[in-house]
């Protein structure tokens, strides 16, 4: 196995002090402002042109947000198409397998690729693509992407940077979901009035729904019956005025941030 010379040695450690400074700006951005902040600083720490990052929750795998340097609006579209195609993991071969394994990979030809989910690379208008997963614990919650559109191919190493990245921002962005579901509480202890009407039951959903847990998983937490679970679940996504679980906790974190 051969060893990176000189000039190489100094452009990996540059490469990966980025990564660690850009880990330690994401620290004061809330939930909500992290879904954006992560790809925009994945681009600027790693060299690429476009980032997109989705959440993995219950089996879904939605558009939490994204960042283009050469096309802003077009990145804003991206996320849309992504939130109304709603892929399910299980339709995702993959994700599935980014997800499974916690490892990322590296796709070559996006357009030809049977595990690829044909209409996102077609909206993205990709060639090649890199994907790691976010992990907590052993649950992958989080999965992003980076591709290049300056003719400059990917290969492994723009795979382990990402991955690289991917393992050093998890934890601020799990973090910063389970502060943003935290309870507030005023000087005294006293728990404080959210801002949006969830009765304190469909408070404790949520929080475990942050936590990416099913609605089996809540139901056994609360002792209540899963159809109960359900039922909250919709009062939920219905007074947050959202579509899904995913935007549930997004939207949630910006109100009580």
């Amino acid at each position: 196995m051969s060893t990176p010379d000189g000039p190489e040695r100094a452009e990996l450690a540059r490469l990966l002090h980025r990564v660690q400074a850009a880990r330690g700006r994401l620290h004061s951005f809330t939930h909500g402002e992290l879904l954006v902040h992560i790809p925009r600083e994945t681009c600027h720490a790693c060299g690429f042109d476009r980032a997109f990052l989705a959440l993995v929750q219950d089996g879904d795998v939605v558009g939490g947000g994204v960042w283009d340097d050469d096309d802003p609006a077009a990145a804003s579209d991206f996320v849309r198409v992504s939130r109304a195609l709603g892929p399910k993991l299980a339709d995702l071969p993959l994700e599935t397998e980014v997800v499974e394994r916690r490892r990322p990979a590296l796709i070559t030809d996006a357009q030809s690729d049977p595990r690829v989910y044909r209409a996102l690379a077609t909206v993205a208008s990709t060639e090649a693509f890199v994907v790691a997963p976010l992990v907590h614990g052993d649950r992958t919650f989080a999965l992003l992407y980076a591709d290049r559109q300056d003719g400059v191919s990917l290969d492994v190493l723009d795979r382990e940077l990402l991955w690289t990245f991917a393992t050093a921002v998890a934890p601020v962005l799990h973090t910063a979901a389970l502060r943003a579901f935290a309870r507030p509480r005023s000087a005294d202890g006293a728990a404080v009035v959210p801002r949006i009407p969830l009765t304190p039951r469909e408070t404790d959903v949520l929080r475990l729904m942050c936590e990416g847990a099913s609605n089996a998983a809540i139901g056994e937490r609360l002792f209540i019956s899963e159809t109960t679970v359900k039922s909250h679940v919709q009062q939920i996504l219905r007074k947050l005025q959202v579509a899904n679980r995913t935007e549930a906790v997004s939207r949630y974190g910006a109100l009580v941030a």
